[in-house]
């Protein structure tokens, strides 16, 4: 039987009858189902009213179905109340709800062509999921990204973070070196090389490219010519030689602190981790005055090795030498200031050296090995490289300014200390004081040892000298 009012085709466009136009105008915001799609009342006012048919009459889903479908609803929304009267008959759910379907020809075909192309979407995120892992791992030379989102509900809206992932391709060293050594140290900069793998790749190269230029100074090891002897032209040929390699060692240092900035013996204690010869001998002094007392050393070496003729000096060249040690001294002198100068001849020196190596056996403090410096320092000066040379009177002034240097050693050291720097200038008692230290013996041992040495050496002298025997 048709109910007026409710109409389910859009054929006829007939109008509905008196009770049913009382339902719609009096009728709660409704939940109506058309063609599939559920409206669902968000304010209250007038219903909507429903289509109609060419017959007049209103088709409403079976009451089984309807009833079903409407008492699964969780709740009737606020303010929904019906005063219809024919559907308060209709099934036990709340009468507020009114439904209406219609399912037509062109719905049908919709629904299937929204069907199948939520199937091929499906399809092919299925085949794009299953691809990206091969993707991520392939060898191209090509950039893959991967783009995730996440999505957070909030009450209000929702929020996505983008996380990207980067497959970069596989670094290519010829790229990165070059034949130009700013333009190679600009590349391992640019693909993030730090600073310490640059400086070593850097010196390496170097080392290498050195290596070859010094190996072609010096003839092939199978072209050894062990018949020739060291006469004068072998000894000048190795002498020209060793200044080339020096020329060449110097180049590179130079070439080194070009490209990096840095000293090399520095580098290579820093690499070592054992201090180098400079850094004994100038570690007191600022970066500035070490770099500036290296320079002039350098300077005069070079002068003072121009004199030596067949590794020797001649009577003129050993005048220029002393001139040449008194100029450098008086350099320095100005250049470090007093303090720094009196610690530098301390160090570095060739009367402190000889001191290190000849005071073994007198074990002096730091006072003593001063007072001590300072006294043979001024004798060194005057006779170092004065030999007399069979000269007479060089022979004799020396003697004299050694008679008081040894006078001046005694007072500033007292009779006993005295006694035992002269002890340790006997190269017997240093032998001596040698091999006690080597077997852990007492000082005791080595004075005993000693002077049954000398003991035994002059009764040898006397037995020797004795003609009746």
């Amino acid at each position: 039987m048709a109910h007026p009012g409710v109409v389910s085709d859009r054929r006829s466009r007939s109008a509905p009858g008196p009770r049913a136009q009382r339902c719609r105008t009096n009728a709660a915001p409704l939940v109506l189902v058309r063609e599939l799609e559920i409206f669902l009342p968000l304010q209250t006012g007038t219903a909507r009213a429903p289509p109609t048919t060419a017959g007049g009459t209103g088709k409403i889903m079976a009451e089984q179905q309807l009833c079903s479908t409407l008492e699964g609803a969780q709740a009737t929304p606020p303010g929904a109340i019906s005063s219809c009267p024919k559907m308060k008959n209709r099934c036990n759910v709340a009468p507020e709800l009114y439904v209406h379907s219609v399912m037509g020809p062109k719905t049908k075909i919709i629904l299937l062509l929204s069907f199948c192309l939520n199937v091929v979407l499906a399809a092919a995120w299925l085949v794009n999921r299953a691809s990206a892992p091969v993707a991520a791992k392939s060898e191209s030379a090509e950039e893959n990204s991967v783009v995730a989102a996440q999505a957070k509900k909030t009450p209000d809206k929702r929020s996505v973070e983008t996380i990207t992932v980067r497959h970069e391709k596989a670094l290519d060293w010829t790229s990165v070196e070059s034949a130009d050594y700013l333009e190679y140290i600009a590349n391992l900069r640019a693909v993030g090389c730090p600073v310490e793998t640059v400086r070593d790749i850097i010196i390496a190269d170097v080392n290498k490219l050195y290596a070859s230029k010094v190996a072609a100074l010096y003839p092939a090891p199978k072209d050894f010519k062990f018949w020739r002897v060291e006469d004068r032209a072998a000894r000048n040929e190795d002498r020209e030689r060793e200044n080339k390699r020096r020329e060449l060692d110097r180049e590179k240092r130079a070439l080194i602190n070009e490209l990096l900035g840095i000293d090399y013996d520095e580098e290579l204690s820093r690499l070592s981790g054992r201090p180098t010869e400079d850094d004994l001998r100038y570690g007191f002094l600022s970066t500035e005055k070490q770099e500036q007392t290296k320079a002039l050393r350098e300077k005069y070496r070079e002068l003072e090795r121009a004199l030596f003729t067949d590794g020797s000096l001649t009577p003129e060249n050993r005048a220029k030498f002393m001139a040449l040690r008194t100029e450098r001294d008086t350099e320095l002198a100005t250049l470090l200031g007093p303090a720094d100068y009196e610690q530098y001849q301390l160090r570095n020196s060739s009367t402190a050296r000889n001191l290190r190596e000849n005071l073994t056996g007198f074990q002096p403090s730091e006072e003593e090995f001063k007072q001590i410096f300072q006294v043979r320092k001024a004798f060194d000066d005057q006779f170092a490289l004065n030999r007399d040379g069979g000269d007479a009177v060089a022979a004799q002034e020396r003697k004299v300014a050694q008679q008081k240097l040894e006078e001046q050693l005694k007072a500033v050291l007292g009779v006993d200390r005295f006694n035992d720097y002269q002890l340790s200038q006997d190269g017997r008692f240093r032998e001596t004081w040698d091999f006690a230290q080597r077997y852990n013996l007492p000082r005791e041992t080595a004075d005993t040892v000693y002077q049954v040495r000398v003991a035994t050496e002059q009764e040898k002298q006397r037995i020797q000298n004795d003609p009746g025997l």
